[in-house]
């Protein structure tokens, strides 16, 4: 068996269908589907057994909601191909997609492919296409050392992301010995993010990758997807993740102190959506305190702040949050929020 194909499951009956048989119809046909069904309460447990039935590649698991993370660890547990590709399952691949990896893979027999991918509506309509920010190419030993720099940098000051390569681990096509060893090092707590967990600690590992421009992957965009959800748990959940990210980067100074940045903007992003034009000055006070004692901005502290070359708006932020100067932050986003309502 050459590829194992991760299918997680939950609540998406809407677009199972799409997925699935986007994976059916490969014309590579040398793999297996391994489908983890989460406790779905909608159609999709019968979706999954209708594809079971109808092609013997196709295996089901039904579980009780566990989450994500535990859903990836029980799929690759009972993988047996040579790589491991995850496709969620809201989202399709295009028929030459296994074909593609499998032609890259005979080339170089790389641990890892970082390709790139589509973005698509919840029509299915093309939105864009990501592309990973490094050259297409093979990279071992020292160049590898050269990609491996390129890692977990925040370009536009947005949040969590792999640097130089696309976010995501259905973007990651990767040797499942390597696969299953790093996604069981992911704490199953960690919700959002845990891509980004499992590629650091599957770079710990991986001693050759190659990146290609390839964007077969359709990643669908839905405001009701997990990763667009935002609470006052997800300070909790940041926390978690800043955890794990620290444990899979090491004790490498240099990722560490980009690690941080990603920590901070992420941390910052998720201050902004829990407040709005009417938040008093006591509720901002509220949010700042659990982002205390979350020690969640205690990030900064770790960062090389002047050699991350931040714009004179992003070093003032920094600057304000790293001296808890919390009123003129409120009163800066304050301002910012009525203006942009004006």
């Amino acid at each position: 068996m050459f590829f194992s194909i991760l299918v997680p499951v939950y609540n998406v009956e809407k677009y199972l269908r799409e997925c699935l048989e986007s994976i059916r119809r490969q014309t590579f046909e040398d793999f297996e589907v391994i489908v983890v069904d989460d406790g779905s309460t909608d159609a999709s447990s019968v979706i999954c057994d209708e594809y079971a039935a109808m092609d013997e590649r196709f295996r089901v698991f039904h579980r009780e909601n566990g989450g994500i993370t535990s859903v990836r660890k029980a799929g690759a547990a009972r993988a047996s191909g040579e790589y491991l590709v995850n496709v969620d399952g809201d989202d399709v691949i295009e028929e030459d997609f296994l074909f593609e990896m499998h032609r890259l893979i005979t080339e170089k027999s790389p641990d890892l492919i970082a390709c790139g991918r589509k973005l698509i509506t919840e029509n299915g309509e093309f939105l864009l296409e990501w592309l990973n920010d490094i050259e297409e190419g093979y990279y071992a030993g020292e160049s590898l050392t050269v990609f491996t720099s390129k890692l977990l940098y925040d370009k536009n000051r947005e949040g969590f992301n792999c640097g130089c390569v696309g976010w995501g681990i259905t973007t990651k096509i990767v040797k499942t010995s390597i696969f299953k060893e790093c996604i069981n090092k992911v704490d199953n707590r960690v919700v959002k993010g845990e891509d980004l967990v499992a590629f650091l600690y599957m770079m710990q590992k991986a001693k050759s990758v190659l990146t290609s421009n390839y964007s077969g992957y359709h990643y669908r965009q839905q405001p009701s997807s997990i990763m667009h959800t935002h609470q006052m748990e997800d300070l909790h959940r940041q926390a978690i993740l800043r955890d794990e990210i620290y444990r899979g980067v090491g004790t490498d100074s240099a990722m560490i102190s980009r690690a941080s940045v990603c920590v901070f903007a992420e941390t910052y992003k998720l201050l902004l959506q829990l407040i709005g034009p009417a938040t008093s000055y006591r509720q901002f006070m509220d949010i700042i305190q659990v982002i205390e004692n979350y020690h969640l901005f205690d990030c900064i502290k770790k960062m090389d702040i002047f050699r991350q070359r931040f714009s004179f708006t992003g070093m003032m932020k920094v600057l304000v949050v790293r001296f808890r100067c919390w009123w003129i932050l409120y009163n800066y986003e304050m301002r910012k929020m009525k203006r942009e309502l004006a």
